[in-house]
């Protein structure tokens, strides 16, 4: 009951998610919120997958 009452106000806590569970958020959750925040997420991850590649390359 609690997790569909959060789950209609809004976003949850989205950084536990899985890359393709988040994608999937994205294109098929009704809720706008949680899109945002899934976006929001996924952003998130890939600068920081690019900033970590930048810096490991400096290190070779």
């Amino acid at each position: 009951m609690m997790r569909r009452a959060v789950e209609a106000a809004g976003p949850v806590d989205l950084r536990f998610f899985k890359d393709e569970d988040l994608r999937c958020i994205l294109e098929a959750d009704k809720n706008e919120r949680r899109r945002e925040a899934a976006e929001r997420e996924l952003a998130l991850r890939a600068s920081r997958r690019h900033s970590d590649a930048g810096a490991v390359s400096e290190l070779h």
